[in-house]
């Protein structure tokens, strides 16, 4: 593969019908092929299921994102910011000013509780400005509001009702994960951060990615 890594699944609708290409392995020593089952994290492309999950909530009334975060996170020390500045990334919090908030072994409501000792990068509303930490704000709201963990209320209100059976939080039967050092491809079991699922760490296939397109 172009990029050094040793396996790809794709999957491609065309007129309503699925179509699946994958290549190499999805682990190299124990010669497993990659396929239309394989799992994979799927990193930012976690967000668009915890933006789905907080706009059903919205839908059923138990929110609204117009509402100031502190509605549902009173300790949270950001009154000006709406659940809106979260989800489109106007907050003022970057992956360049405060990535370091995240820690490994952090749970979720740590992880937003972190965000009290912040300055914001820039102006509320002021810009569009990435900032991951944004989305496990969402994450934790979704808890507080549903009475559930971020994993079982994705799991029972998102993954299950879109027939999403190969989707999850829970880091099992991963494909084996690589990593490049030097132009070499090498085994690397890269950390679950527990305070970051909701930005980063859904796992699927891409059977349920072309479900969920």
């Amino acid at each position: 593969l172009l990029s050094g890594g040793p396996g790809i699944s794709v999957g491609i609708i065309k007129d309503d019908y699925p179509f699946y290409y994958n290549c190499g392995y999805s682990d190299v020593d124990e010669q497993i092929m990659a396929s239309p089952d394989t799992l994979y994290e799927l990193a930012s492309v976690s967000k668009s299921f915890t933006a789905s999950g907080i706009l059903k909530l919205e839908k059923q009334g138990m929110l609204n994102m117009t509402d100031s975060i502190q509605e549902y996170l009173p300790n949270l020390n950001m009154s000006s910011l709406t659940l809106n500045h979260f989800l489109y990334h106007t907050s003022g919090i970057t992956n360049e000013d405060h990535m370091y908030l995240i820690k490994e072994q952090d749970t979720l409501k740590k992880t937003v509780d972190n965000l009290n000792s912040i300055d914001l990068a820039f102006l509320v509303g002021e810009r569009f400005q990435y900032g991951t930490l944004n989305y496990d704000v969402l994450g934790r709201v979704i808890e507080v509001v549903s009475g559930q963990s971020f994993e079982s209320y994705m799991e029972n209100e998102v993954f299950k009702p879109l027939g999403l059976t190969h989707t999850t939080l829970n880091n099992d039967k991963l494909a084996q994960g690589y990593k490049s050092s030097f132009l070499i491809m090498s085994p690397y079991d890269a950390p679950t951060y527990d305070g970051n699922k909701p930005a980063g760490y859904v796992i699927s296939n891409v059977k349920d990615m072309v479900k969920w397109m």
